[in-house]
């Protein structure tokens, strides 16, 4: 008889089953990816870290300014506000934008901070928002640029608009100031504001070629007195405009809906020369009364006066 041989099979070839060569190969490729991401972000700390990326305040850059805002020197005060950050801070640092911004809008020439630009290595662009001149105030014989929220806008960061035109621009007056313009606070409560936007919304009107108006006083802005604001024209004659709705979101300002719009107040005040030329021979004018203007004439006042 011939002995059968054994169909036993060696270790060498017994296989390895399908599940467990797809785990061990799955093992090996997340070992090698984890590696990977560790050493790379590991390499990502290092890069950020180094000096060739800190940012340089002194690199800020600006959009467009308006050509009432000294470049120069306006870039140099905003670029000392910046030397208020956490040293040093990497162009890649995440919330990098955010603290840039909150920063430049801390300067109290700045209204808003719209976007700031990464640009490698180490540098910062930045669209601001900055305040513009609005209107000018006679203080103690000096005059002071400020904008429609009464802040001062010191000479040193700003210059006159090239659209005014000084001899026409009637500065804005307030017997209530004791004291020079703050710096970063609003000057002289909503008085001041209220003045800068009627200014402004005759020269949007084209007003103050037509009036010749030396002055507007704000002294009565907010208070007990109903004349509100006064224009004194050239001519000696008082007009009292009284509230204006132009400064109607100004802060502390109660609005007074009784009185005409600034539109109606100013095409009646154009309509008094027709017949008095050149506003000759009026003592005032109030236009605070719908559908009515009244004009106290010099006559009149030397009459009461004499009277009295």
């Amino acid at each position: 008889m011939v002995a059968k041989k054994s169909k036993k099979k060696s270790k060498k070839d017994e296989k390895v089953p399908a599940w467990l060569a797809v785990c061990i190969w799955a093992g090996l490729g997340m070992t090698v990816v984890a590696g990977l991401v560790f050493g790379a972000v590991t390499a990502w700390r290092h890069i950020k870290q180094k000096p060739y990326f800190a940012v340089d305040a002194s690199e800020l850059t600006f959009g467009q300014l308006a050509p009432c805002i000294k470049k120069e020197a306006m870039q140099e005060t905003l670029r000392y506000q910046l030397s208020g950050l956490p040293s040093p801070m990497s162009i890649f640092d995440r919330d990098l934008a955010r603290r840039v911004a909150q920063q430049l809008e801390s300067s109290p020439w700045v209204l808003e901070v719209s976007r700031i630009t990464r640009r490698l290595p180490n540098k910062l662009g930045a669209d601001i928002t900055f305040r513009r001149p609005a209107a000018m105030v006679e203080y103690s014989g000096s005059r002071y640029l400020i904008d429609t929220e009464g802040y001062w806008l010191p000479h040193k960061l700003y210059k006159t608009p090239s659209d005014w035109d000084e001899d026409r621009l009637p500065v804005l007056t307030d017997s209530t100031l004791h004291s020079p313009p703050p710096v970063g606070n609003r000057w002289g409560g909503p008085r001041l504001a209220a003045g800068a936007q009627l200014v402004e919304f005759l020269q949007s009107k084209g007003a103050l070629e037509r009036l010749e108006i030396e002055s507007i006083d704000v002294t009565a802005v907010g208070g007990e007195s109903s004349a509100g604001m006064v224009l004194n024209l050239a001519s000696g004659t008082e007009v009292w405009w009284g509230s204006a709705r132009c400064a109607a979101e100004v802060p502390g300002l109660e609005a007074r809906p009784h009185e005409p719009s600034d539109d109606t107040k100013l095409e009646n005040l154009c309509e008094v020369p027709d017949e008095y030329p050149g506003f000759q021979g009026l003592n005032r004018v109030d236009l605070r009364v719908s559908n009515k203007v009244f004009l106290l004439e010099e006559q009149t006042r030397r009459t009461a006066d004499a009277a009295s």
